[in-house]
């Protein structure tokens, strides 16, 4: 009786197996194997898949800033900071840390006492990690939590994954000498 629910088990498995709901489904996967890895591939390895192409999806339409000094990556938004508001005072761009930063990535440069109109305002900076141009500041200390940084103006310039992607596509390399060279190719488009 116990080997008779066992294999109507098995064959309703079976039937089951890769079945779609619709035609967009991948299917249900059953893995018979405690230990399903990359070599089976098994459902562990399309679900890994499957994040890192919806990863890549987020990742192409966040706007990346390098440091305009030295090209450095600087801070990852997901709206450009020409549709952040500016400020009056020095007209660096509001940052709302909890919503339009994604990644940030500048070393800390100290703090900067600043006279202004309406008293003294005390800046903790950022700096660009590489070549230690002052990109942004927050009103606080480091270590306490802040709802907003600022960003320079022109301190940092856009890069996003389709100018990047361009970029990399519009180089041609010069095979003729060493193989190192890279040529820009001509944009002129007038007649010779």
């Amino acid at each position: 009786m116990k080997k008779t629910l066992e294999l109507q088990a098995t064959a309703a498995i079976w039937r089951t197996n890769s079945h779609k709901f619709s035609p967009t489904d991948e299917g249900i996967l059953v893995s018979y194997d405690k230990d399903d890895n990359e070599e089976r591939g098994g459902w562990s390895v399309r679900k890994r898949e499957d994040e890192k192409r919806k990863r890549q999806e987020t990742d192409a339409t966040r706007i990346h800033y390098h440091c305009s000094a030295c090209s450095h990556f600087c801070l990852k938004l997901v709206v450009p900071l020409t549709e952040l508001p500016a400020r009056k005072t020095d007209g660096s761009r509001v940052v709302d840390m909890a919503k339009d930063l994604v990644h940030l990535m500048c070393a800390k440069g100290g703090v900067k006492l600043l006279k202004r109109e309406k008293g003294t305002e005390k800046q903790f900076r950022y700096n660009c990690e590489l070549c230690d141009l002052c990109v942004g500041y927050r009103p606080v200390s480091y270590e306490q939590e802040t709802k907003f940084m600022y960003v320079l103006p022109e301190a940092l310039s856009r890069r996003d994954a389709e100018q990047q992607q361009t970029k990399a596509t519009n180089k041609e390399i010069d095979l003729s000498g060493d193989g190192t060279e890279i040529v820009e190719p001509k944009t002129d488009l007038a007649p010779s």
